[in-house]
């Protein structure tokens, strides 16, 4: 259980919406997390809409109040409340409120003397019991608290003795500064006096997203970091207008493609990156370590072996992550560390996701689908972040279990596979027909995402391609552009993929396009693979120069290379050498006068006649 602590010295910085969401991120991703209500005078997590409770709750007022009536700690089910939130399993969400919002919460609030309890009450008791009810009750793996604003005896509850670590929300002017260099210096004063570590994270939010052409930002945020003396900004949350806002909306469950969103997932993984307890940031962190992320780039030799270490005593009979551990150890130039590892990981019952493979190979070989199915799925797990392990996996697959694909790639999915993976991959599937149906399930999340645009235009590209493939003519016309006056604007592939699109819906060859895809290459010119002059040959052909069409094809011929995959715009998949020769054969034969066309046309509206051309 890690406790997180939400804490503003004022308010307007939006540190329970950011409580929120960073909370029901958390559980989409699996994790079983608690939200605790203490800012008793003003609260705020029960009026989202997806956090409400189905009838009033008791909550840390009503806790206290008995309490101090009974002389004896009250069981913690009675103040607690499971909200109807759609997270994905085994993630879970629960809600510790304030207390019922009745006629007897305000006399019940401030009859509550904070100093006494402490002093004569053993308050201090009261909530470590309390924390100990959450993690026996609940077994959260996070607790998130939404503290109040100010210098205040509630405060120091929340900041210094539940907290392992404290999320500190502030806008950059003086008067948040004074106030938070009070409670920061509070919380060290206590790591040092109880010798237990409470992490600080800083959060600049509610910030003018304006171009800083004065520097009255940057010279606000380094003064921030000068006088509190912290190393780094953690996260930035900036200012979203948005009427969204005043409906109290959770941007990562309802619009999880928003800017806020994307901002608020960022928060979110910044926070749990430093819980050696949670074994996913741990599997995470050592995937990017063994790739050379930016969390090796960020740490020194010193500082990264202790971390490394500090992992291996807490994992050191978990078999995967002593695996993860070994490969990042052979990152860093430590061999003999990491061959250790392996034997230990072996030892443990660790299999890698190639072993996982080769197995699946002799249980298909040996006839047993649902085993090989089994370890392909194991495979998965073993790989998160890092799909390149897996590209074998859909060999076989594409080889030996295509109608597997489609589960396979689901999983994937549900792994939260980048994007610039699943683009990769596509291409790696697009060799057949029976695969473009889990392509376009790898591609469209892309599409619809706006969090980076040039992976977004990549996945669209693709997509088109894809879907000429599966003689989606209009549909790829459209993703290509949704106007054809916008091809003017367009490059030399948007042109002749649209006017190959256009030609299979229409069934006549638009030799305007084409001609206008070749003004493009004369006037840049571009490496000349075999793919790119295979085009050319088409477009010359299109447009009536068939020598220079003839020439082409000879040139993509020579520029074949062996033992590769080629994509082949004959059939709008990609092809090894000797299927794209033939393809080649066939645009020859086209060019020369012959009734072939592109073989992706076949099947289509007016398949089988020969090409004709727009005049």
């Amino acid at each position: 259980m890690y406790v997180i602590t939400f804490y503003s010295f004022k308010g307007g910085v939006g540190r329970t919406m950011a409580l929120a969401n960073v909370a029901l991120e958390l559980a989409r991703t699996g994790r079983r997390v608690l939200l605790v209500d203490f800012d008793l005078e003003a609260p705020g997590l029960d009026r989202f809409e997806v956090l409400k409770p189905k009838q009033p709750t008791p909550g840390i007022v009503d806790y206290v109040t008995s309490y101090r009536q009974t002389g004896t700690a009250p069981d913690l089910s009675e103040f607690i409340y499971e909200p109807q939130v759609a997270t994905a399993p085994p993630g879970r969400v629960w809600v510790m409120p304030t207390g019922k919002q009745d006629e007897q919460y305000a006399p019940h609030l401030y009859g509550i003397d904070w100093q006494e309890l402490y002093s004569e009450q053993d308050g201090y008791l009261l909530f470590e019991d309390l924390k100990e009810q959450w993690r026996r009750t609940l077994s959260p793996d996070y607790v998130l608290i939404d503290s109040r604003t100010g210098h205040t005896d509630i405060g120091g509850i929340c900041t210094r003795q539940l907290p392992d670590a404290v999320a500190i929300l502030f806008f950059p002017n003086e008067q948040n500064r004074r106030g938070i260099e009070v409670v920061v210096r509070n919380v060290r004063r206590e790591q040092q006096e109880s010798k237990r570590p409470i992490r600080l994270y800083f959060i600049a939010s509610n910030v003018p997203d304006l171009d800083d052409e004065e520097r009255i930002l940057r010279d606000r945020l380094n003064h921030f970091r000068r006088t509190i003396d912290y190393p780094r900004l953690d996260a930035t949350i900036h200012h979203y207008d948005s009427l969204s806002l005043l409906q109290q909306t959770v941007f990562t469950v309802e619009r999880p493609q928003t800017k806020l969103a994307r901002e608020y997932r960022l928060l979110a993984e910044r926070l749990i990156g430093d819980n050696l307890g949670d074994r996913k940031v741990v599997l995470d962190v050592l995937a990017r370590l063994s790739r050379g992320g930016e969390a090796l780039q960020a740490a020194t030799v010193g500082e990264l072996d202790a971390y490394l270490k500090k992992i291996l005593a807490q994992y050191s009979r978990d078999g995967e992550v002593v695996h993860s551990l070994a490969q990042a150890n052979q990152f860093l130039g430590k061999p003999r560390v990491a061959e250790t590892l392996f034997a230990d990981a072996r030892s443990l019952g660790f299999e890698t996701a190639d072993v996982l493979i080769e197995r699946a190979v002799t249980s298909y070989d040996a006839g047993s689908g649902e085993a090989a199915r089994g370890f392909l799925k194991a495979a998965v797990n073993q790989s998160i972040g890092q799909v390149f392990k897996l590209e074998r996996a859909f060999t076989v697959i594409l080889e030996r279990d295509v109608a597997f694909l489609t589960e396979f790639v689901e999983m994937l999915s549900s792994s939260n596979i980048r994007p610039m993976d699943r683009i990769r991959i596509s291409k790696l599937l697009a060799t057949q027909d029976r695969a473009l149906e889990a392509v376009e399930r790898l591609l469209a999340p892309v599409v619809q995402s706006t969090e980076d645009v040039a992976d977004r235009e990549s996945a669209q590209f693709e997509l088109a391609l894809c879907r000429i493939a599966q003689k989606r003519f209009d549909e790829a016309m459209k993703l290509i552009a949704p106007d054809r006056a916008l091809l003017g604007e367009m490059g030399i592939a948007e042109n002749f993929n649209y006017a190959m699109a256009e030609w299979g819906a229409m069934d006549h060859v638009p030799r305007d396009l084409f001609r206008r895809a070749l003004l493009i290459h004369e006037h840049s010119p571009r490496d000349r693979g075999p793919n790119y002059l295979q085009c050319l040959a088409v477009a010359l052909w299109a447009d009536g120069r068939a020598a220079e069409a003839q020439d082409a094809i000879e040139s993509s011929l020579a520029a074949l290379p062996e033992g590769e995959k080629v994509f082949s715009a004959w059939r709008y998949l990609y092809v090894d050498s000797d299927a794209f020769r033939q393809d080649l054969s066939s645009l020859k034969s086209m060019v020369a006068g012959g009734e072939e066309k592109p073989s992706v046309f076949q099947s289509s509206t007016g398949g089988g006649r020969g090409a004709q051309r727009e005049e």
